[in-house]
């Protein structure tokens, strides 16, 4: 059975994708199979602590440009990362 934990807060760097990162990567150590998915409309930067290249976004996802497959990448640890994206605001708006 999936479960989901958010971890969420209304001020920006108080280390939200820090705790995210390394609890999944945590959870992956244990043998769980997981996704961080970075759902910042603004400054999405889970690539960052994940160590992925962010060329390709959610946003590519909406806009019908990749499937779902292609947008999500293998992070350290073993954990999946999905980014959100710095113009998903813009499609979400369309």
């Amino acid at each position: 059975m999936a479960q989901i934990i958010t971890v969420s807060g209304g001020k920006g760097g108080v280390g939200k994708t820090f705790v995210s990162v390394n609890l999944g990567v945590s959870l992956a150590r244990k043998g769980s199979n997981v996704l961080v998915f970075d759902a910042d409309l603004q400054l999405s930067n889970v690539h960052i602590f994940a160590n992925v290249k962010s060329s390709v976004k959610f946003d590519h996802f909406l806009a019908g440009n990749k499937s779902i497959k292609e947008v999500i990448q293998k992070g350290v640890g073993g954990i999946d990362v999905l980014c959100g994206g710095q113009s998903l605001r813009k499609i979400l708006n369309s």
